[in-house]
């Protein structure tokens, strides 16, 4: 089973990525079949009460009056799925903390794009 990079542009090719990178075209996948199982069958993204009830930490509500982080609030999960209701985003910070699968295929990613080790990736 393909991970990382390659299950993302897959069925394309990771060369082909770069190609597309280089000349600062736009690269589309529409396909994905099964190569992102492990991470769409994760318990903790089946659905967003799923995450909010295994969620530890605070979540960032995006408040309407600007569309960024720049107008955000942090809250418990339980305020956030009520401000979620009234139309607010929610933004779910360093998610691969809290799941060693999503940690794994940040850090491969993160190798497939040649990026150092000592970089915030999230």
């Amino acid at each position: 089973m393909k991970t990382g990079l390659a299950a993302l542009v897959h069925p394309r090719s990771v060369a082909e990525f770069f190609d597309f990178h280089r000349q600062g075209q736009p690269f589309v996948v529409h396909k994905q079949d099964n190569h992102l199982k492990a991470l769409t069958e994760l318990p903790l993204l089946a659905s967003l009460e799923a995450l909010l009830g295994a969620w530890p930490a605070p979540v960032q509500v995006h408040l309407p009056d600007v569309r960024d982080e720049a107008s955000a609030i942090d809250t418990t999960p339980t305020n956030a799925r009520k401000l979620f209701d009234a139309g607010m985003g929610l933004l779910f910070n360093e998610a691969q903390l809290v799941s060693p699968v999503l940690l794994e295929w940040l850090d491969e990613i993160r190798r497939n794009l040649g990026v150092s080790a000592l970089t915030c990736g999230r």
